[in-house]
């Protein structure tokens, strides 16, 4: 682990180093743009390229840690921005820009002097080096090596009982010996704390009738910071289950709470779950991004977390490596010169196996408004490339700890669930009282089953109500129907007037179509440009006639940008032996038949065949 770190830290002074040196080239490339620009023609080609140069400068001096010339890179594309080719160049904008270009150049040569190079290079350590193998002690004690301080000894079978006397005390005491724990015991907090200084336990097991009425100042005058050493579970033990109680030891570092008398083989179980080292397989993370030494410094800083990374430099080579790779989480630059981000998202979100993948952008970009604009691509967050990198490392884990969650119950619906389960048991265990967590599991609920786009229920959330009303229809043989539509032409939407006009075309008519159906239909986005509405207690007939008013309604309405915007729509209604893809089956049919007769048309599937056939 200690050489595999320093190896990785050496990487990323190498990366700095690297980068640093090809700064000069970039920013002469940016004045011979510049000198072009002032001495020929006015160009907007060459405008938008003074713009990129300076973008990609801004972007990656910050990403690798070099804010000041960062800062001072932003500043010039913020002047190239302010061009207008139209205008021409006044003589106080050319002379802004020649000022730009020469305080970049003095805060290169700045960096470049030995003793700041080192100084901006310099990368600390992430992790503390651990021994792949301590030097062992007799009952499981090893020494703790390092600065050269006397440490004290770390013994993984070793537990500290701070309890009243009693017999509770003496038959936790031979149950935990029974289990091959040795037990040093304590009558205070002041003596248990000597003892730390001399070994550190694998848990603690507190008696809370020992730390008095004031059991938090109590604590707090031993761990001024409320920050346990050395990561030491304590387990409480109380004679009050009340919240206030729960509460107070949550607040003194609690890992664990036990009501006297303790079962001991409960206490056993809690001990070993808390002192057991879970290995878990690294974070799979693919990083996007056409700046090679950008990617690499990324990769590195997550590697050096113990994360797998896969570099792509050509966003059009995604989906192998997405397909080889099976990533828990994408990192993508937003500004990318064959494709952009928000783009390649798009394509991404297309495909059913990546749909739940988070995505997170990185951009110099600054403006909250295009942040969030590109967010609705399908991207989960936005992180800055000035960032601190441990904030964009936590960032990226905890993102891909919860897509790890959702493959592991396989469906984006159980995501929920567990999250359900996890505050449920956490709840209990606060006795209920702790509303935000039940506030955070609803907004976590509606994130796995709403499409970002729309607003309406995403395609999980259609399957889940679908087998419900299935159950229902099998039982009391009620009527249940489907319409299924999706837009016209809609890839010529998008080709002419772009994608995100297509997305406001998209939103428009999910807009329409909950204006116009019954609060008792589910209505959802069934993919890209397709969506569905399941329609309780209706019979086909009944269900046309929903479906033209949706028609007309779409039909009439004028779009803004887009004019003549139809949908073609397909009919089917559940039947006895059907099973669910055979329901589909029948409307994605008469869906075709709607288009193949001329688009903009309501067809049942009773025109192909007879739908109410087995019908009761």
């Amino acid at each position: 682990m200690e050489s595999t770190n320093k190896g990785l830290n050496d990487r990323l002074v190498k990366l700095k180093r690297d980068y640093l040196v090809q700064v000069p080239a970039k920013i002469d490339e940016i004045e011979e743009t510049w000198i072009g620009l002032i001495s020929g023609p006015m160009e907007r080609k060459s405008c938008a390229r003074l713009v990129s140069l300076a973008h990609v400068l801004n972007g990656s001096s910050f990403a690798l840690g070099f804010h000041g010339i960062g800062i001072q890179a932003r500043a010039l594309e913020n002047l190239f921005k302010s061009i207008d080719p139209d205008a021409g160049l006044s003589q106080h904008v050319v002379s802004l820009i020649d000022e730009a270009l020469s305080r970049l150049k003095e805060k290169v040569n700045d960096v470049s002097d030995s003793s700041v190079l080192l100084k901006e290079a310099a990368v600390e350590a992430v992790e503390r080096p651990i021994l792949e193998s301590p030097p062992q002690s007799p009952h499981g004690c090893h020494k703790i090596e390092g600065t050269g301080k006397d440490l004290p000894v770390k013994c993984d079978m070793m537990l500290y009982l701070c309890y009243e006397d009693g017999t509770e005390k003496e038959r936790i005491y031979h149950s935990l010996r029974e289990n091959g724990f040795d037990i040093m015991e304590f009558g205070s907090f002041s003596s248990m704390m000597k003892g730390l200084n001399s070994i550190i336990p694998a848990a603690i097991i507190i008696d809370t009738a020992l730390c008095g009425d004031n059991m938090e100042e109590t604590f707090r005058l031993y761990f001024p910071r409320l920050e346990k050493p050395h990561i030491v579970p304590f387990i409480y033990i109380s004679e009050n289950g009340d919240i206030d109680s729960r509460l107070r030891c949550v607040r003194c570092g609690g890992d664990a709470f036990f009501l006297k008398p303790v079962d001991t083989g409960s206490l056993f179980q809690k001990i070993q779950e808390l002192t057991t080292e879970i290995k878990n397989e690294p974070y799979r993370i693919v990083i996007i991004e056409d700046q090679a030494d950008v990617a690499e410094y990324y990769a590195s800083i997550l590697q050096l977390k113990g994360m797998e990374t896969r570099v792509i430099t050509n966003p059009l080579d995604v989906f192998g490596t997405l397909r080889e790779f099976n990533p828990d989480l994408i990192l993508m630059d937003v500004y990318m010169p064959d494709c952009s981000g928000n783009e390649v998202a798009k394509v991404i979100r297309q495909i059913d196996d990546y749909v739940s993948v988070p995505i997170v952008f990185l951009s110099a970009e600054s403006d909250k408004a295009k942040q969030l604009n590109v967010m609705h691509s399908g991207g989960d967050d936005f992180l800055c490339k000035s960032g601190d990198p441990d904030h964009i490392v936590i960032s990226v884990k905890l993102r891909a700890e919860r897509m790890r969650m959702i493959r592991s119950y396989n469906e984006l619906k159980d995501y929920s669930n567990l999250l359900e389960q996890r505050v449920e048991q956490r709840t209990l265990e606060l006795q209920q009282s702790n509303e935000r967590l039940k506030e955070l599991n609803r907004e976590l609920e509606s994130m796995a089953t709403t499409d970002t786009l729309t607003g309406i229920f995403n395609r999980l959330k259609f399957n889940a109500i679908l087998e419900t009303e299935v159950q229902r229809y099998l039982r009391y043989a009620h009527n249940l129907s489907i319409i299924l539509f999706d837009v016209d032409h809609f890839k010529n939407v998008n080709d002419e007037y772009g994608h995100d006009v297509g997305d406001l075309v998209l939103i428009a008519i999910a807009r329409l179509v909950k204006e116009t159906i019954r609060t008792s239909d589910v209505f959802a986005r069934w993919g890209g440009e397709e969506f569905i509405i399941l329609l309780p207690e209706t019979t086909i007939e009944q269900a046309c006639l929903v479906a033209e008013k949706v028609r007309q309604a779409i039909d009439s309405n004028e779009f803004e940008e887009v004019k003549g915007v139809t949908c073609s729509f397909g009919v089917s209604q559940f039947r006895g032996g059907d099973i669910i893809k055979d329901f589909f089956k029948r409307c994605d049919d008469a869906l075709y038949e709607a288009k193949k007769y001329g688009r903009n048309k309501v067809f049942p599937c009773s025109y192909l065949q007879n739908d109410t056939a087995g019908e009761k």
